[in-house]
């Protein structure tokens, strides 16, 4: 059940994808006048460099609405536990770290996999409808930069699961507020202390600015370190089931 509700996300991330890029073609003529888009977008309307903004905040958009699939496997696992379905793993002896680095270790392929949906959905749509398309490599660059942003998430969710699992459904007004900043944090002019809670705030502009390591070995560095205090916590909390 849980392989084919992650090939249904896929497939459905995949189809977002080609929708938003199928709007490239005529993108210019229909939102370089509007006064809102001008806002949304920071960086000008410079004619050279629209649509690589447009793709920025898209592949932003899109990478929060992926991570639902990628949450909710880590998130299953409570759910299992409050229906005390777990038993038969620790009935054989079964190691609580294999438990639930099995579902962190699902999350992680989800994650990637969605990703890959969303770059490989853009650049098929793109390279139809636009004359100079950017390359396939340029599509997934800018989708993967978003796989620490993610992580961080997925992170914050095993710690919950890990110590809290009862509130780990607190993680989903995290993701919503992370939407909102990307969304319409420049339209709303948001502080930069509000700005810098989401992670996706620190995720360098693919394919519009230019990569950064340091952000990125820093977002990869807080998943990790969230997932081995979760890691902790669910070893020495009671188990339900």
């Amino acid at each position: 059940m849980e392989r084919n509700s992650l090939i249904g996300w896929v497939v459905g991330i995949f189809l977002m994808s080609v929708a938003s890029g199928s709007v490239l073609g005529d993108f210019e003529t229909y939102f370089a006048d509007m006064e809102l888009f001008q806002q949304i977008i920071p960086g000008g309307l410079d004619p050279t460099a629209i649509i690589d903004q447009f793709l920025a905040l898209i592949i932003g958009i899109l990478s929060i609405f992926a991570i639902a699939p990628v949450l909710s496997v880590v998130l299953s696992l409570v759910k299992e536990e409050q229906l005390q379905r777990t038993e038969h793993f620790y009935s054989r002896s079964v190691a609580r770290n294999t438990v639930l680095g099995s579902y962190l270790g699902l999350g992680l392929v989800a994650s990637v996999l969605m990703q890959t949906g969303i770059g490989l959905g853009l650049y098929l749509s793109a390279s139809q409808v636009m004359e100079d398309s950017l390359s396939l490599q340029t599509f997934l660059e800018a989708s993967f930069v978003y796989l620490p942003a993610v992580w961080v998430m997925l992170g914050l969710t095993v710690l919950l699961v890990g110590w809290i699992p009862r509130g780990a459904k607190w993680i989903w007004g995290y993701v919503l507020l992370a939407f909102l900043i990307l969304y319409i944090g420049n339209l709303l002019d948001f502080p930069d202390w509000l700005n810098n809670l989401s992670p996706f705030h620190h995720i360098p502009q693919l394919p519009y600015g230019e990569m950064e390591w340091p952000p990125i070995w820093a977002l990869s560095g807080i998943a990790l370190g969230s997932s081995i205090i979760g890691f902790i916590g669910y070893n020495k909390r009671d188990i339900q089931g």
